[in-house]
């Protein structure tokens, strides 16, 4: 990976306990967050959340009920946030217009692509 060092800032043990799920789906997200952190990827261009976060974070009241399974790790500045089905830890998309998209890949995946 480019020098993410000067855009990431590492979460804290405490931080990682509270995101900790003991599922092996979200262990490259918990192994990201642990080695690289939170952060702007480039200038500007992603968005890694300090932790998860619930959609009410983001959305409406009314969408945020829709997504209620999902929390979110980041975003991309322009309307898509990227996150987990909190009941299978599946890793999900939602876009613009608040549709949720299974990405059927790993964070590791993602995050590299």
């Amino acid at each position: 990976m480019r020098n993410l060092d000067r855009y990431f800032t590492k979460l804290s043990n405490e931080e990682i306990n509270k995101i900790l799920f003991n599922d092996p789906t979200v262990l490259d997200y918990i192994q990201f967050s642990l080695e690289i952190g939170w952060g702007t990827i480039g200038e500007m261009h992603d968005a890694i959340y300090s932790g998860l976060i619930e959609t009410d974070d983001i959305y409406d009241p009314s969408t945020a009920k829709e997504l209620k399974n999902i929390v979110l790790f980041g975003d991309d500045f322009s309307g898509y946030c990227g996150g987990f089905m909190k009941d299978e830890w599946k890793l999900v998309e939602i876009d613009h217009s608040a549709e949720m998209i299974d990405l059927q890949m790993t964070f590791d995946q993602f995050i590299r692509g």
